[in-house]
């Protein structure tokens, strides 16, 4: 559980970091603060903001300090999925040209959130069951 939450963690941190290196980042002259005019896309694909990538390095930081333990790490892969999966829901329905794409998302982020969501709550569930089987052995 602690081993896949840091690795999850580690992923939000380079992308956070990636996020501010012109060249990974296609239009980084765009990058705004914040806000759905940032013309920034990591890898060319996924729109990002200061803000944006500035949430990933948080997101990652938090990780890593949650995996310092097995109840903190499954909080950290369960949790932080649930609010992934909502940040998908959120880009679904928001009109991405509108001040309420604040982050700012595309159609392609909404879909990796979706993804990140799954993934870390299914690491979730699959790892707490692992490790009941491993402790509640009679």
């Amino acid at each position: 559980m602690q081993t896949a939450a840091v690795v999850v963690a580690a992923a939000f941190l380079l992308v956070g970091v990636l996020g501010f290196i012109p060249g990974i980042t296609t239009g980084y002259g765009g990058m705004e603060i914040a806000g759905h005019r940032s013309d920034a896309k990591l890898l060319g694909i996924f729109e990002v903001s200061v803000l944006h990538n500035v949430v990933h390095l948080l997101f990652g930081a938090a990780g890593l300090a949650l995996a310092r333990t097995w109840g903190g790490a499954r909080s950290y892969l369960l949790g932080g999925g649930a609010v992934y999966v909502v940040l998908w829901l959120y880009g679904l329905v928001i009109d991405k040209g509108t001040a309420a794409n604040f982050v700012p998302v595309n159609a392609a982020d909404d879909w990796l959130h979706l993804v990140l969501g799954l993934a870390m709550i299914g690491l979730g569930l699959a790892l707490s069951r692992e490790h009941s089987r491993t402790t509640n052995v009679t």
